[in-house]
Order: C-alpha cells, then structure tokens, then sequence
C-alpha cells in the first residue's frame, strides 16, 4: 500500500488538491494529475492546451514561523533533481509548493526556468529523516531551500 492510501495519506492527498487548485486560479490554468500517486512530480499545469509549468505539492504541519526558525525548506535531493530533469525535457519551469497547515498558507519555490536551468541555489546534506508520512526513518540526501527564494501564493 502507497503512503498516499493511508488514513493520514488521504489528509495529504486532499491538502494536495487544495493546493493544485489554489496554483490553478492564480495562473488561470488548468491542472493534469499524474498517472501514479508515486511519480516524481505531483501536477502538470496547463493553459489553452499547452503545458506552462510542473508542480511538486508539499504540506507541512508548520507555521511560517516555524519554518522560518527552521531557516530552510527541506526537501529529497532526488525531488529537485527529477523536477530540473523533467523540465528541461518538456521546456517549462519546475514549482515547489508548500502549504503550511498551521496558518493554511501556501508558499512557493520557482526551481527552475523553461531550460531546466536552476532559478536558486541550495545546500545538500545527507541527513536522517522521516522516511514518509506515517513514520520510519531514513538517511538520505536532502536539499535545503534558503527561504529568501521562497514567495507567498496569493490567490
């Protein structure tokens, strides 16, 4: 059984879609949901049949000013990488967004442009961390986002 079809997984799912539909109104666009709940990207927005931007969607029980004590965003090495790879492929900007669920807003990292070129600089670490949603740990490499990227999505 995938994370996202457990009892926590389908919260998450569901901030996800709130998410995807908040990116969808600001951008006036329209949104393709991936094939599998596992794939390395979570949206693929379009507008007027054509493609403009990939999203990976995040929720985090966090507050801005927790994450801002925190002084990054923490994410696998292995999501950027797939995202600066799939956008370079398909020619459009790779987006991170994050829905902080102790204030319900949502933030946002363009990672990369239309070339797939990286649009921040980040640190990578490998760290322990929670394996997924419902526990466990793993070690693995992560990024680290400077929050002086980071942007607040206003819908």
């Amino acid at each position: 059984m995938l994370d996202s079809e457990t009892e926590r997984g389908k919260q998450y799912i569901q901030n996800e879609k709130e998410v995807a539909d908040a990116v969808c109104r600001k951008m006036k666009c329209s949104q393709i949901l991936m094939a599998r709940n596992d794939s390395q990207v979570d949206r693929l927005f379009y507008r007027n049949e054509q493609l403009v931007a990939i999203g990976e969607i995040k929720t985090r029980n966090l507050s801005l000013k927790k994450l801002q004590k925190l002084g990054s965003y923490l994410i696998t090495h292995q999501k950027i990488k797939m995202g600066q790879a799939f956008s370079s492929l398909v020619g459009v900007p790779y987006f991170l967004f994050v829905k902080l669920l102790e204030d319900g807003d949502i933030y946002f990292w363009k990672i990369c442009d239309k070339d797939g070129d990286f649009c921040i600089n980040y640190d990578v670490r490998t760290t322990t961390t929670a394996a997924n949603i419902n526990g466990g740990y793993v070690e693995r490499e992560n990024a680290f986002l400077s929050l002086n990227y980071m942007e607040r999505l206003v819908a």
